[in-house]
């Protein structure tokens, strides 16, 4: 199993069960140790206490030379449900490169049911669309991205909208790749993922 960082909710006293995000880092991210992670948006500002969140926060770490595997993924999702009181129809996920693109597998891949998630310059095959349409998504990404092709998550987006997903984006002009310090620091994002809950 990956290791992990947890950072609590803010009000996780006051309200229970509580509402917990998953977070993807990307590929530099990759190592046996937290410090890469911990420098990262969305766990930086966790880390500062510039941004606190009412909702537990999880961020695994993926090892070095590895890619994110739905399975190991599953088994923090396990170990959390045990030591944590979340309320299950609020999970969310989100990721950034490698960890957008891993966010939109893991939904394929697990039997978990997402509320909600958000994708950032995540990239995607339209042959995942069957398997998300049912999970409401915001995609952003950079319309100069130079690493993972627009295209490539605007296609996957069309393909939801013609399935009737409940699914948006954000296109950010004349920017590339590095936009997550951008977007999580987006109280909006927040907001949204925190609006949908899905039936058990």
């Amino acid at each position: 199993m990956y290791k992990y960082l947890t950072y609590p909710s803010d009000d996780s006293k006051k309200r229970q069960p509580y509402p917990v995000l998953f977070f993807l880092h990307g590929a530099p991210q990759r190592s046996q140790n937290f410090e890469k992670l911990k420098n990262v948006e969305l766990p930086l500002l966790l880390e500062k206490k510039e941004l606190k969140l009412p909702m537990l926060t999880v961020a695994p770490l993926c090892p070095e030379g590895q890619m994110w595997d739905a399975k190991e993924l599953d088994q923090i999702y396990m170990k959390i449900k045990k030591e944590h009181n979340i309320d299950e129809s609020r999970v969310y996920l989100t990721g950034f490169s490698m960890g957008g693109f891993g966010s939109l597998k893991w939904a394929k891949d697990s039997e978990i049911k997402f509320a909600a998630i958000i994708a950032v310059c995540s990239g995607g095959s339209i042959f995942l669309a069957e398997y998300l349409k049912d999970t409401p998504i915001w995609f952003w990404h950079g319309k100069d991205d130079n690493i993972i092709e627009f295209e490539k998550t605007f296609n996957l987006y069309n393909k939801l909208k013609k399935l009737g997903s409940e699914v948006k984006i954000t296109a950010m002009e004349h920017e590339g790749h590095k936009i997550w310090d951008k977007v999580y620091r987006d109280p909006e994002i927040y907001e949204w993922l925190l609006s949908h809950k899905r039936n058990q």
